[in-house]
C-alpha cells in the first residue's frame, strides 16, 4: 500500500489525502484471488480480468489503513488519515 501511495504522489501529482483515500486492491498469490474495494476497478477492468482468468472477490472489503505524513522541499507538512479507520489528521 505504501509504495502505491508514494508512486501516486511522485508520478501523478495527487495530494496526500487523495492518495491515501483512493480505492485499493490486493492480489494474493495463494489463493489466486483479487480483493478490491468499491471503485478500485471499472466494470470493463473487472470484465477484462475475469476474461483472462482472474478470480475476484465480490464481497466489499477494506484493504489496510494508512496514516501518512509528507514534508515537501519547503518544509510544509501535510498529514492524512485514512477514512477506513477512526483516525484524525491536522496539517499546517
Amino acid at each position: 500500500i505504501f509504495e502505491r501511495i508514494k508512486e501516486e504522489l511522485r508520478n501523478e501529482k495527487n495530494n496526500l489525502i487523495d492518495a491515501v483515500n483512493r480505492p485499493r486492491f490486493h492480489h494474493l498469490w495463494l489463493p489466486d484471488k483479487v480483493y478490491y474495494e468499491k471503485g478500485a476497478f471499472s466494470k470493463s477492468n473487472i470484465d477484462s480480468l475475469k476474461k483472462i482468468g482472474y478470480s475476484l472477490n465480490k464481497t466489499p472489503s477494506t484493504i489496510g489503513r494508512v496514516n501518512a505524513i509528507y514534508i515537501n522541499d519547503e518544509g510544509k507538512i501535510t498529514a492524512a488519515a485514512d477514512f477506513r479507520g477512526d483516525d484524525f489528521a491536522l496539517s499546517e
